[in-house]
This record gives C-alpha cells, structure tokens and sequence, in this order.
C-alpha cells in the first residue's frame, strides 16, 4: 500500500507483468539477481543495503553509468487481472536470471504488509500516448484492443483495485 501511495503522488502506476518483460527487453543493463539467504532478516534495511550494493557493483561492473535503464535484479510489484479475484495481496514479477528469464512467475501468494529485499518499485508513468492523445492505462487495461499492448490478453477493470491500494488510510 505504501508503494502504490508513492505511486499515485508521483502521478504514475505500477507496471503490469508485459510492461515488465518490455522493459526487460529495452533495458540497456540487464543484471542477474544475487540471492540472499532467506529468513527473517529479509525485510530488514540491512538487507535491503547489502542488495543494493551487490546490484550497483554489478552495474558498476557492467561499465553502466548511473541512469541508465536497468532491469533484472528485483521482482517488481505490477498490476494484474488476478488482483480481482485476490484482494489485499502483494503481486510481484521478475526478478531475472542472467538467462533472461523471470525467477519469480506472478505470484499473489504474499499479502499487502509483506516486504522483502527483493521487491523492486518501478513506476510507469499513469498515462500513455495512444497515436497523439493522452490516456490512462488504467483505461486502457479495460480496453480489448489496447489491453495486449501492456501483456494483457483480456480488458480488466482495475481502477477501484488501485484506488483502494493508493488510498491514504486512517490511523
């Protein structure tokens, strides 16, 4: 809930699985992701810490400059259909081995409150351009002409899905 917060005050969205894969292919610096031992230290800011510097080294090491597009080493949280039939859970993508293929298939298996070091946030911006005009990809998720150009093979509505992940809650 936190990230889609961040999101929304960015003006922007999470990706969907495609959006993921697309970046993927497009990304100048594709890194493999080193692997942590598991346990309950993973939420931890250490760990989160000693993930990035393993990824920087190898981006570093890659000869890539800071700002260029990166893709591979965390699963990102993304929008998916499957969020209907799940409320309340974390979905996650990715995570690729050098290979190129996803360690992580899309999965809803974590609820909202779960964290770990392998959880990349990726926004893409809340609109596309469709020819020349301006519109949200929330719409054109619902949209089956326009839908499998973000990897999704059937129209979802998943505005009130993100409306309530972005919504401030009480305290």
């Amino acid at each position: 809930r936190t990230a889609a917060r961040v999101a929304a005050a960015a003006g922007c969205i999470f990706p969907t699985p495609g959006v993921v894969d697309a970046i993927y292919a497009a990304a100048d610096v594709k890194l493999g992701s080193p692997s942590m031992e598991p346990g309950k230290r993973m939420a931890s800011t250490g760990y989160y810490l000693e993930h990035h510097r393993d990824i920087e080294e190898r981006r570093a090491a890659a000869g890539a400059p800071l700002g260029a597009l990166v893709a591979g080493p965390k699963k990102d949280i993304v929008l998916t259909p499957r969020m209907l039939s799940s409320p309340n859970r974390t979905s996650i993508y990715g995570w690729f081995r050098a290979d190129g293929t996803a360690i992580q298939p899309l999965s809803l298996l974590h609820d909202t409150h779960h964290v770990d070091y392998t959880h990349g946030l990726r926004l893409v911006h809340a609109d596309a351009l469709v020819g020349e005009e301006r519109r949200p990809i929330l719409e054109l998720l619902r949209d089956r002409e326009l839908c499998p150009a973000f990897g999704e093979p059937r129209p979802a509505d998943l505005r009130l899905v993100w409306e309530d992940l972005s919504r401030p809650r009480g305290r």
